[in-house]
């Protein structure tokens, strides 16, 4: 793994562990299922209204890409105490402080 990935991947864990990224996982995950929901309606509409039979299938498509996103992301909400009871936070701190000071060097 470089070591950039191994950076992100441990920021991302900090910022979950922390807070500010459940914040904005939950938000996403509002905004995903807001999509879906609303690309729903469309399709619906669309066929309620006779449009050409490839608009609403797109649409369908579309719909459930966002909420197929959107159950991953519940998914991962709902195991993440479960897997952050695992993590080493002190281990995570260090590596993240070694790759600042390799960075400055």
């Amino acid at each position: 793994m470089k070591t950039d990935d191994r950076k992100i991947i441990l920021s991302q864990w900090q910022a979950l562990h922390q807070g500010e990224g459940l914040k904005h996982v939950v938000r996403i995950y509002r905004i995903l299922w807001a999509l879906g929901f609303l690309a729903c309606l469309a399709a619906v509409v669309c066929v309620f209204l006779g449009t050409h039979p490839i608009l609403p299938a797109v649409i369908s498509a579309v719909m459930g890409w966002l909420v197929a996103e959107s159950n991953a992301l519940r998914t991962r909400l709902s195991q993440w105490p479960i897997i952050e009871a695992y993590i080493k936070w002190d281990q995570v701190q260090m590596d993240l402080n070694a790759e600042t000071e390799n960075r400055a060097k």
